[in-house]
């Protein structure tokens, strides 16, 4: 597969995705029993994570296709910020989705889980965000 080829399937995918997650996040709790919440917040946590994930990884490859190697989350990121792609504002808020999802993969803890839930709405937002701008960008795959 082209690397602008892979770059739109994800840019489509990362779409798809975060109208997922903006969906599940409209659940109306008062509607459904306690296991039921459970599992529709496990649902939102893992779409949130998904978003986070293939965000990145779309980004990567972007930032692969104009000659920079990058492996990290957060140095992803980062770069984007420097090529200036993304606002100062946007910087931050899709490093606190990263170091969200960070504590989600390594700490097993309900009081994090409950204050991460909290802060979905906003990860929408900054996730939609990038992936309007992601999707504007466009790659040219010299191979």
């Amino acid at each position: 597969m082209e690397l602008n080829e892979k770059y739109s399937s994800n840019c489509a995918l990362l779409n798809k995705a975060i109208a997922d997650f903006e969906l599940s996040l409209r659940a109306d709790f008062s509607k459904y029993n306690t296991l039921e919440t459970d599992w529709i917040k496990n649902g939102q946590i893992q779409k949130f994570e998904f978003c986070t994930e293939l965000f990145w990884k779309t980004a990567k490859i972007y930032l692969f296709s104009v000659e920079e190697k990058i492996y990290t989350p957060k140095l992803t990121i980062k770069t984007l910020f420097q090529y200036q792609l993304i606002a100062e504002d946007l910087y931050l808020a899709l490093m606190h989705c990263i170091n969200d999802r960070n504590l989600l993969s390594h700490v097993y803890q309900i009081e994090i889980f409950n204050a991460i839930q909290l802060n979905l709405p906003s990860h929408f937002k900054s996730l939609s965000t990038a992936a309007q701008i992601l999707t504007q960008l466009t790659i040219v795959d010299e191979n």
